[in-house]
C-alpha cells in the first residue's frame, strides 16, 4: 500500500471533480486487495483515507496541505501496527525453531541512542519462557540453566516483550534479539559474549523520524506538482540535519 499512490489518487480525483462515493468505492477496493495488512489494519486504514477524502478540498490551486500531514500520519501507525505484528510473529516463529536444537538464550541489541525508558534493558540475555521444555530431555544442562538464571536474574524474553517495558514490540522500537548458543551462555562472562557478536551492536540510529515525514511530504508534494510546497520541506529536511 503506497502513500503516494493513494494521495495521488485522491488529489487527482478532487481536481476532476469526482463524486466522494466513487473516491471511496476505488480507494475501498485497493484496500480491501491489499495483502500487507489484516482485517483489523484495513478498517482503520479506511477510515484514515476516508476522512481525508471528505476534508481534502482545493485553495488557490493547491490540494489543502492539512490534510497530507493528517494522511501520511495516520498511514504511518497503521504500518507501524503491522510491522510490530510481523515482528512478534517471525519472533515466536524462530523462538519456536530455536528450541528444537536447544538454544534458550538470546541477547538484546544495543544501540547508540536507544529511548530512554529502553536504555537498561538493552545489551542484556534473557531466556525463552519454555526453555524447561526445549531442554526437557537433557537433565544435566537443564539444572545448568536453571543456575544461571537464577545466579544472573535472567529475565524471560516474553516477559520483556510484554507491558511495561514492551522492548522489540513497541512502535518505532528498533532493537532486536541475537540467538545465542546455550553453551556459549554457560561458558562465557557477558562481556565476552558481546565481544563475539559485534552484529547486536548498532552505533547510530538508522532513522530520524522528523526527517523522514518531511521527507515524505516531499515526495507527494513533488508529485503533486506543488512546488512551493516541496520546497518548504526542502528547507525543513536539510535543518535536520
Amino acid at each position: 500500500m503506497n502513500k503516494v499512490k493513494i494521495i495521488k489518487i485522491i488529489h487527482q480525483a478532487v481536481l476532476d471533480k469526482t463524486p466522494e462515493h466513487e473516491i471511496l468505492a476505488k480507494l475501498r477496493g485497493m484496500i480491501k486487495n491489499t495483502p500487507d495488512f489484516n482485517i483489523r489494519e484495513k478498517r482503520c486504514l479506511y477510515k484514515i483515507v476516508k476522512k481525508a477524502v471528505l476534508l481534502m478540498y482545493y485553495q488557490n490551486g493547491n490540494l489543502y496541505n492539512g490534510q497530507i500531514k493528517q494522511y501520511v500520519t495516520g498511514l504511518n501507525k497503521v504500518e507501524e501496527h503491522k510491522n510490530v505484528r510481523e515482528k512478534k510473529f517471525n519472533m515466536t516463529m524462530n523462538m519456536r525453531y530455536n528450541r528444537a536444537t536447544q538454544r534458550v538464550f538470546y541477547m538484546c541489541s544495543t544501540h547508540s541512542n536507544p529511548a530512554k525508558d529502553h536504555a537498561e534493558w538493552q545489551g542484556k540475555i534473557y531466556v525463552d519462557r519454555f526453555w524447561r521444555e526445549a531442554l526437557a530431555y537433557d537433565d544435566v544442562r537443564l539444572k545448568m540453566v536453571a543456575a544461571y538464571i537464577k545466579n544472573h536474574d535472567v529475565k524471560t524474553v516474553q516477559e520483556i516483550c510484554g507491558a511495561p517495558v514492551y522492548l522489540l514490540t513497541r512502535p518505532y522500537c528498533k532493537h532486536f534479539f541475537i540467538s545465542l548458543d546455550t553453551v556459549e551462555v554457560l561458558g562465557s562472562s557477558i562481556n565476552k559474549i558481546k565481544k563475539n557478536h559485534p552484529e547486536a551492536v548498532v552505533h547510530t540510529h538508522n532513522i530520524n523520524y522528523r526527517k523522514k515525514y518531511y521527507q515524505i511530504r516531499r515526495r507527494i508534494h513533488s508529485v503533486l506538482n506543488m512546488t512551493t510546497e516541496a520546497e518548504a520541506d526542502t528547507i525543513l529536511i536539510n535543518r535536520q540535519k
